[in-house]
């Protein structure tokens, strides 16, 4: 075996064996002094050469021992190491739990503080410290940096690292600690510490919880890929915090997060409830349980980006003052209702967001909002979980549903190529600027859809008719029950309201397709709902405007049903006018009576024939039927050659009786043809409205 190999397999079996174990607090401190002065004079020999360490950088190691965490105590306050700028504790096992309540206390006026402190925020923490029954602190000066380390629980203590009251001066790192091995409850109590150097727990395992309330992190904090749960309640982060990678529930709800904080791959409830983040705020990964930001609030960027939120995230009552980034996020539940009326000053991207459940309510958007590309009702390749009892019973628990209520966009509001797939409530929501939803897909695909619009207002509406649901799915009971609209405050605007502020919409872009529908199914609503509400007496005008005026052409949206059914009833009474006696004139070329014009001013007396003789003047070639459906067409559509009688008796029905009736008629289909190629002819459309 050669010597490289034979050194790498001793190490590795110096690594696998069992600690061994000192045997007093003096030899712990023996064997810290020993290696620290070994670790000094190789500074001194490597001074000015690359990765030259000096004064705190320099480390006392303890490694592959076991010793008692009292005896580790007694070495912080021994005079002996207080040069010592660093004691690194490696592949140990320290028994008896550390409990730096030990360290003699220092008072509150002798206490050195993180040297970036000002005067004023040394004070404000005395006072706060006083207040909460604090006289001093337990101060530890060398940076601390435990690895590969288990705390054992040997003397049934409560607590496993007790740092309560405790000012670290330099760093703190845990590094793949195990904490409460065997019967030991595995409690971490930082509670009113202060770390003035860097902290990082990193891979910690312990089998109860890590309470941090009140304490204070000056510089930058890390806590990643750690088992169990954490209680930072309280805590004030001043400079860069980041969680990842962690197993457990983390309460961190009334925080303070002076700097940037980010929170990825947290496997566990997320409560951030209250918190206040004044740098920026990064929230991705996976998020396994639920995310409260109730009451939060963000001063600076808050990013979803990329997120994958299997529970709920709850934003209720929170302020985003910078730019909100939802891109590309996978979201099973959004719930922002607010007990009253908030404010997002920021802009707000949802853009190739997927949200199954969406509920916003009493929101104010100040800015832009892009919901451009993003997937409402239904997560792609993933089933939805259900929401909570009581989450339904809210309104807010639904795996499809999308509601907004008491929502106002301020700003623009852009819906372009977005899907929504499930339920859909809008209710009292006003797009104050733009609101684009060219290309959207709103028919979702549940059978039966509930689709729910109520109050709404918009300066500038982009949207088409047929990306609307079919109207059967509209204003459905269901959808009313569950939006809350009836269940106190003003009742919902019934469908027909709603629909005809679609149709103004539609007209004032020139859509005429698209007006026409919503008004006919708003007329169609609107008599639905007096045959529920009214009796005949009250509605008979509304039914008597659907059987002249909605059977006919849909209330003014279908011209070829109107074209064919005035032209049936052209012949129908052209064949009524064969049998009569009918007279074919010709008059002299300056007659007007003979020239082809408009002829609605022309009484009904002046086709009859007054006296009896003799009927048809020679040279006349033209059929019976023709000459009849001539003088039908010009009783009916108003336009001819006045060149015709008509005289006798169809049965028991005099002629001029026909006349009358058809006579009659012709202003009626007159006037629906009208309207109907204005309605659906942009040409004619124009003209009569005077554009051109």
């Amino acid at each position: 075996m050669s010597a490289a190999i034979l050194v790498v397999a001793l190490g590795n079996a110096e690594a696998q064996a069992a600690p061994s174990r000192l045997e007093s607090a003096e030899a712990l401190i023996a064997l810290l002094l020993e290696s620290w002065q070994r670790a000094s004079a190789d500074a001194e020999r490597d001074r000015g050469q690359p990765g030259w360490k000096r004064g705190r950088d320099i480390a006392a190691v303890v490694s592959n021992r076991e010793f008692s965490g009292a005896w580790l105590v007694q070495a912080l306050s021994d005079p002996r190491l207080e040069d010592v700028g660093q004691i690194q504790v490696l592949n140990s096992r320290i028994t008896g739990g550390l409990n730096f309540q030990q360290i003699p206390e220092t008072p509150l006026d002798s206490v050195v503080f993180p040297a970036d402190w000002s005067a004023a925020r040394r004070q404000s923490w005395i006072a706060r410290a006083q207040a909460r029954g604090i006289a001093g602190m337990h101060v530890v000066g060398p940076d601390l940096l435990f690895e590969d380390t288990t705390f054992d629980w040997r003397r049934g203590q409560f607590l496993t690292f007790n740092a309560r009251r405790t000012l670290f001066q330099g760093k703190l790192r845990l590094s793949a600690v195990t904490l409460g091995v065997g019967l030991g409850y595995g409690e971490i109590n930082f509670q009113d510490a202060i770390f003035a150097g860097d902290v990082l727990f990193e891979k910690l395992a312990w089998s109860n919880r890590m309470d941090m309330n009140g304490a204070v992190a000056a510089r930058e904090f890390y806590a990643l890929a750690n088992e169990g749960e954490l209680n930072f309640a309280g805590m004030a982060f001043e400079g860069e915090a980041r969680f990842a990678g962690l197993i457990g529930n983390a309460f961190l709800y009334d925080t303070t997060f002076e700097s940037d904080a980010s929170f990825i791959n947290i496997g566990g409830l997320l409560n951030l409830q209250g918190v206040a983040f004044q740098g920026r705020t990064t929230l991705a990964g996976l998020f396994t349980d639920d995310v409260d930001l109730s009451g939060a609030l963000f001063n600076d960027l808050v990013s979803f980006r990329d997120s994958d939120m299997r529970g709920s995230l709850v934003l209720n009552s929170s302020t985003a003052r910078g730019f909100v980034d939802f891109r590309d996020a996978r979201l099973r539940e959004l719930d922002f209702r607010n007990p009253s009326l908030t404010l997002v000053p920021g802009r707000v991207d949802f853009r190739g967001a997927q949200i199954a459940s969406l509920c916003l309510k009493d929101v104010v958007f100040a800015k832009d909002v892009d919901f451009s590309d993003a997937r409402l009702g239904a997560l792609e390749g993933a089933a939805t979980a259900q929401g909570t009892e009581t989450a339904a019973e809210e309104g807010c628990g639904d795996p499809s549903l999308t509601s907004l209520r008491f929502v106002t966009f301020e700003g623009n509001a852009f819906f372009l190529r977005s899907q929504i797939l499930g339920d859909l409530t809008l209710e009292d929501v006003g797009f104050n600027g733009t609101a684009d939803f060219t290309d959207a897909v709103l028919q979702g695909r549940r059978t039966p859809a509930r689709f729910l619009l109520s109050y709404l207002r918009f300066a500038d509406l982009s949207i088409r008719w047929d990306q609307l649901p079919p109207p059967e799915r509209w204003d459905n009971p269901i959808a009313r029950e569950r939006s809350g609209g009836d269940a106190g405050g003003r009742p919902l605007e019934t469908l027909s309201a709603a629909l005809f502020k679609l149709e103004e919409s539609f007209r004032w872009k020139s859509l005429l397709h698209d007006a026409n529908e919503a008004h006919y199914h708003a007329k169609l609503a609107e008599l639905a709902q007096a045959r529920q509400e009214q009796d005949l007496g009250e509605r008979w005008a509304l039914e008597a405007e659907w059987l002249f005026w909605g059977l006919t052409s849909g209330y003014g949206r279908r011209i070829w049903p109107l074209l064919a059914g005035s032209l049936l009833l052209c012949l129908f009474f052209a064949v009524l006018f064969s049998f009569c006696r009918l007279e074919r004139r010709a008059l002299p070329e300056s007659s007007g009576e003979f020239s082809l014009r408009l002829r609605l001013l022309d009484m009904p007396h002046v086709y009859l024939k007054r006296a009896e003789g003799a009927a048809d003047p020679g040279g006349l070639s033209h059929s019976r039927f023709v000459t009849a459906l001539r003088l039908s067409a010009l009783l009916l559509f108003k336009i001819g050659y006045r060149d015709t009688l008509v005289s006798g008796r169809l049965g028991f029905l005099p002629a001029r009786l026909l006349v009358l009736i058809e006579w009659l008629l012709g202003f009626y289909v007159l006037a629906c043809l009208t309207i109907t190629l204005a309605n659906t002819w942009p040409l004619v459309n124009r003209l009569i409205s005077g554009v051109f």
